[in-house]
Order: C-alpha cells, then sequence, then structure tokens
C-alpha cells in the first residue's frame, strides 16, 4: 500500500491533467472567444484541489461490535472510496490487539490505506518499537504517533516521559 501523502500527490496530478485536458477542449471549441487569461496556471495561486476524506475508526469492545465494523470497513471502503482510514488506540494500549486486527484487516482485505494511531503513553521504548513491529508485519505503514494524555495519577509530563 501506498504511503497517504504519496496518493495525495497522485490523485492532485491526475486532477492538475484532467483540468489541461478539459482546457485544451473548450479552447479548441471556443476558439474564436477566447480570452487571453483564461486557462493561464498560476504558480502562486494553485488551482483548487476536491476534498479528500478518511473515516476513523475506534475499536469496539465486543465480538458482534468488531463482526459488525469489519462489514462495515469492507463496505464503506468499497463504496466511498476514501483516501484513507484511520484506526485509534485505546488508553494506554487498551485496545493493542483490536486495533491492530482491525488495521491488518482494513489493509489487506479492504485494500485501503491504514494510518494507525499510536498513544505511547506509559510505554517503555521497547514496547513502542514491539508494536511498530506488529504493525509492519500487518502491512501498515502510516503511523501518527501521539504522547498522549499523563497516565493516571500524573497532572503533567516530566522531561524524558515517554
Amino acid at each position: 500500500m501506498a504511503r497517504i501523502i504519496d496518493k495525495i500527490l497522485a490523485r492532485r496530478k491526475e486532477i492538475q491533467a484532467e483540468r489541461l485536458s478539459q482546457a485544451v477542449l473548450s479552447e479548441a471549441a471556443n476558439d474564436s472567444h477566447h480570452h487571453e487569461n483564461d486557462n493561464i496556471h498560476n504558480d502562486n495561486h494553485p488551482p483548487s484541489i476536491p476534498y479528500y476524506y478518511s473515516f476513523e475508526y475506534f475499536p469496539p469492545k465486543t465480538e458482534p461490535g468488531l463482526d459488525n465494523l469489519l462489514t462495515r470497513i469492507d463496505r464503506m471502503s468499497r463504496r466511498l472510496d476514501p483516501l484513507f482510514v484511520s484506526i485509534t488506540w485505546g488508553a494506554n494500549g487498551s485496545t493493542l490487539s483490536c486495533t491492530l486486527a482491525l488495521a491488518g484487516h482494513a489493509q489487506r482485505y479492504a485494500c485501503v490505506d491504514v494510518l494507525l494511531h499510536l498513544s505511547c503513553t506509559g510505554m517503555t521504548r521497547e514496547q513502542i518499537a514491539e508494536v511498530l513491529d506488529m504493525a509492519r508485519k500487518s502491512g501498515v505503514h502510516n503511523i501518527l504517533a501521539l504522547r498522549g494524555d499523563p497516565p493516571p495519577g500524573k497532572k503533567g509530563w516530566e522531561f524524558g516521559d515517554v
């Protein structure tokens, strides 16, 4: 699967090529009414880009909820073609296995790129490395690593906290 930024850039190129093609066709059709500045591209003001969208899913707490969500991810990805889906992460890694299962399913079977949220609160560097390795093995390459809220019982972060 592609990196999300690569997909955005590729879609922008497709849109620009389509607009250029339309401009050429329009210019040929209206050759007698052509105005000098109609189809000039100004590099300081790129043409407007259509909206990109994604879906965000939170791992459910029950087995029936998981079945429902897997079906929903498949259906929404196939019908609506989001740029990517993001799979969130429960506090202190409470949804680790479900998050990775959802991310792997979406990546492999729904054929949609995944942005995995990784909240690093309360995790050691070794645990973070292990989760990153599991994500890689699931085919997930887009990760949003967050420090997250301070662990329970702490009012704030201290220098060196993970």
